[in-house]
C-alpha cells in the first residue's frame, strides 16, 4: 500500500430523486453528484429501472444507486495515497429516508434497502438549497448550477503585482476546472432537454392521433373545416383539439351564428340542475363544461360591473374574477339536488339571518361544502333488502356495501372505478373480500343499495353448476361438500337471501367408489411403481398376454434377460388396473343357431296414442337354444 501524503480526503455524496418524472412510463429520475474533497468526480442523471409507487421508494432507490457508486470509488481509492479515515457523507432532502437508512433497527420491507451500515447526515438539506436538484429538476442556467453547487470563479487579488506565479497558476487551474465542470453539466442538461423535448413532441403526436381517431368520420370532417386546423395539427395542439371538440359537440363552430350560440349556451347554463341520483363529481363536471362553453362563445354568465363596483367600495382588493367565482359558487350550490341539500340551504339562510354569511366564495369551495355535507338523504329501494346478495350474469364488476364484506381497504392509485347506469354514475374507491366467497374481491361503497357479484368473476374462481331442467337456479361450490344456491328473481337476477341462508346452502354426501392411478401410487414405493410400469411395458411388447399367463412365465423363468417379476405384474394391476387391450375383444355376440324365425311384435296404436310417454321394458331368453 502506498504511503499516504497530505490530509485524508473526504468523500461527499449529494443525491435526490424526482418521483414519477417520466410521464410516459411513470418512472422516477435519480440525480447524484460525488465530491472527493471539494472536487466533483462523478455526476449522473438517470431514469430508474422500476416504477416507484411513492416518493419514499424513489428516494431510497436513488440512495441505493449512490451507495453502489460509492463502493466503486472506495475500491478505486485503495490505490490512492490516503488513509481513508473519513467516512462517506451522504446528503439528501428526504428526512424519512435518512432516518430509515441511519437506523439499523428500522423495519424495512424491501430486502435490498440495507443501507444502515453507512454514515448518513442527520440534518436534511433544505429542498430549496439542495445542489443535486440541478440534475433531476428543470434545466437550470449556468448561474443556477454555479450557485447550487457552491462553485465560484476565484477573482485575482486587488494587488495583482503581489500575486506569485505559483498562486496565479493554482487560481487559473481551479477556475478552469470549475468552468469545465459547469460546462459539462450544462451540456448534459441541454442534451437531456433536447431529448425530453423530442419525446414530448412524439407523445403529443400520439395523443393527437388517439383523440382524433376516437371521433366519428363526420366529426373529423367538421374538425378539418375549422380555419386553424392545419396549423394546430402541425403543432399537435391537443388542448385546442379538446376545446374545439367540446365546442363542435355543443353546436358551436365557425359556421354557426355567434349570437345564436351565445344565447343557447347561456340558456343551458341557467337550466342546469343536479339529477336525483347524479353524483357530485358528474354534476361538477357538467357545471364546469357549461361555464366554459359560455366563455368560449365570447360571453359571460351575467354582468358583474355593478356588483363589482359595490364590492370594491368594501374591499379595494376584490377583482372581477373574485366576483365571478362567488357567483358561480352560489349558482353551483343552488342548482344542487334539493332532496339531498335542502337542509344545508336552510342552515345557510338561517345563519345569514343571524348576521353570519357562510355562503361559499368560489366554485371550488362550493364543491367542497357539498362534498363534506353529512346530512345527505340516503337512497332507498324497498324492493331490495339490505341483506341480499345478487348475481349479475351480464356485468363484469362486483359491488358491495353492507356487512357481507370484510377487510375493507382503499384501492391503490388509479385502481378505483366509476360505474354508469340509467340513474347516473357511482364512484368506488374501496375494495373488500366477500364473506361467503372468500376468494372473491369486490368494490365497496357505503352508500350503495345492494350487493352485486359479477357472474363472470365468480366463475373464474369457483365451480359453478347450472341446470334449468329442474329449477331456474344455479349452484356455486364453496368447499368440498357445500354448494351455495342462487335463486332467480322475476327481474332476471339471481340472489341469496341472507335472512334464510340455510335455504340456500346445500350439502352433498356422495361417496366416490372409484380410484385414480395417482391415488393408488401413494401406497407403493418409488421402486415398486417403477417395476409395475416396466411390467406393463413388457406385457405390451408381448402383445398383451393375460396377467396370469405373464405372471406364471416370469415366476418359472420362461422369460429371461428381464428384471420384471411376477410381483411387478400384480402391482401393475393394483395400480393401473387391467390393461385396456386385454379387455377388448373378449366378448362377442352369440350366434343364433335356430330353425325358428323370431316373430316381430307390434305395439297396438291405441296403446301408443293413449300412453305415449309410458316406459315399456322388454327382455328375451333362450329356451333350448332358441330365443
Amino acid at each position: 500500500m502506498p504511503t499516504p501524503f497530505g490530509a485524508p480526503l473526504q468523500m461527499t455524496i449529494l443525491v435526490d430523486a424526482d418521483h414519477a418524472h417520466d410521464r410516459l412510463t411513470g418512472r422516477s429520475l435519480t440525480g447524484l453528484i460525488i465530491f472527493v474533497g471539494s472536487t466533483p468526480v462523478y455526476w449522473s442523471t438517470k431514469r430508474q429501472g422500476a416504477v416507484a409507487t411513492s416518493t419514499y421508494h424513489a428516494e431510497f432507490a436513488a440512495l441505493k444507486e449512490a451507495i453502489n457508486i460509492r463502493y466503486y470509488l472506495r475500491c478505486l481509492g485503495v490505490h490512492i495515497p490516503n488513509d481513508g479515515s473519513y467516512p462517506t457523507q451522504v446528503f439528501g432532502d428526504n428526512f424519512s429516508v435518512i432516518q430509515s437508512a441511519a437506523n439499523p433497527q428500522h423495519d424495512l420491507t424491501k430486502k435490498h434497502v440495507v443501507l444502515s451500515f453507512h454514515f448518513a447526515g442527520n440534518n436534511p438539506i433544505d429542498v430549496f438549497n439542495n445542489p443535486i436538484d440541478v440534475f433531476n429538476k428543470t434545466s437550470p442556467s449556468k448561474a443556477a448550477i454555479k450557485s447550487k453547487l457552491g462553485l465560484s470563479i476565484i477573482a485575482p487579488p486587488s494587488d495583482a503585482d503581489g500575486e506569485t506565479e505559483a498562486a496565479k497558476f493554482i487560481r487559473e487551474g481551479t477556475n478552469r476546472d470549475t468552468e469545465e465542470t459547469i460546462a459539462a453539466i450544462w451540456q448534459a442538461e441541454i442534451k437531456m432537454f433536447v431529448q425530453k423535448t423530442s419525446e414530448l413532441r412524439t407523445n403529443m403526436a400520439k395523443l393527437w392521433s388517439i383523440i382524433k381517431d376516437q371521433c366519428s368520420h363526420s366529426l373529423q370532417e367538421e374538425l378539418r373545416a375549422e380555419k386553424d386546423f392545419d396549423q394546430k395539427e402541425k403543432d399537435y395542439d391537443v388542448l385546442w383539439l379538446l376545446q374545439t371538440l367540446q365546442q363542435i359537440t355543443s353546436g358551436i363552430n365557425d359556421t354557426s351564428n355567434c349570437y345564436y350560440s351565445l344565447y343557447h349556451t347561456i340558456k343551458d347554463f341557467y337550466k342546469i340542475r343536479q339529477g336525483k341520483d347524479e353524483t357530485l363529481a358528474s354534476y361538477f363536471e357538467r357545471f364546469e363544461t357549461a361555464v366554459n362553453l359560455v366563455t368560449m362563445t365570447g360571453g359571460s354568465v351575467t354582468n358583474f360591473e355593478l356588483i363589482h363596483d359595490a364590492e370594491v367600495k368594501i374591499n379595494p382588493n376584490v377583482t372581477e374574477d373574485d366576483v365571478l367565482q362567488s357567483f358561480l359558487g352560489i349558482a353551483f350550490l343552488e342548482c344542487a339536488d334539493s332532496n339531498r341539500y335542502q337542509n344545508l340551504w336552510k342552515e345557510l339562510r338561517n345563519d345569514l339571518a343571524k348576521g353570519v354569511d357562510r355562503y361559499p366564495t368560489s366554485l371550488a369551495k362550493a364543491n367542497t361544502l357539498l362534498r363534506r355535507w353529512m346530512d345527505t338523504k340516503p337512497s332507498s329501494n324497498p324492493r331490495l333488502r339490505n341483506l341480499q346478495l345478487l348475481q349479475d350474469s351480464g356485468g363484469r364488476v362486483s359491488k358491495s356495501y353492507t356487512n357481507l364484506v370484510e377487510n375493507i381497504r382503499a384501492c391503490e392509485d388509479g385502481e378505483g372505478i366509476q360505474t354508469y347506469s340509467n340513474s347516473g354514475s357511482t364512484d368506488y374507491n374501496h375494495e373488500a373480500d366477500v364473506t361467503l366467497l372468500p376468494a372473491m374481491q369486490t368494490y365497496y361503497n357505503s352508500s350503495g343499495i345492494a350487493n352485486v357479484l359479477s357472474f363472470f368473476e365468480v366463475q373464474k374462481l369457483y365451480h359453478v353448476k347450472f341446470d334449468s331442467k329442474v329449477k331456474n337456479e344455479f349452484y356455486v361450490r364453496t368447499d368440498a361438500t357445500t354448494w351455495l344456491r342462487f335463486k332467480c328473481l322475476s327481474r332476471g337476477l339471481y340472489y341469496v337471501d341472507m335472512d334464510n341462508l340455510n335455504d340456500h346452502i346445500c350439502s352433498e354426501s356422495h361417496v366416490l367408489l372409484f380410484s385414480t392411478v395417482k391415488a393408488n401410487k401413494e401406497f407403493f414405493s418409488t421402486a415398486e411403481i417403477e417395476g409395475a410400469e416396466n411390467a406393463r411395458i413388457l406385457q405390451q411388447r408381448l402383445h398383451y398376454p393375460s396377467d396370469a399367463v405373464l405372471q406364471e412365465a416370469l415366476d418359472k423363468n420362461f422369460i429371461t434377460d428381464t428384471k420384471v417379476t411376477g410381483a411387478d405384474v400384480e402391482r401393475a394391476e393394483a395400480i393401473m388396473g387391467k390393461a385396456a387391450s386385454i379387455c377388448k375383444g373378449k366378448t362377442v355376440r352369440k350366434r343364433i343357431n335356430s330353425k325358428y324365425k323370431i316373430r316381430r311384435f307390434h305395439i297396438p296404436s291405441k296403446l301408443v296414442k293413449n300412453h305415449p310417454t309410458e316406459e315399456l321394458d322388454t327382455d328375451f331368453m333362450y329356451v333350448q337354444g332358441a330365443p
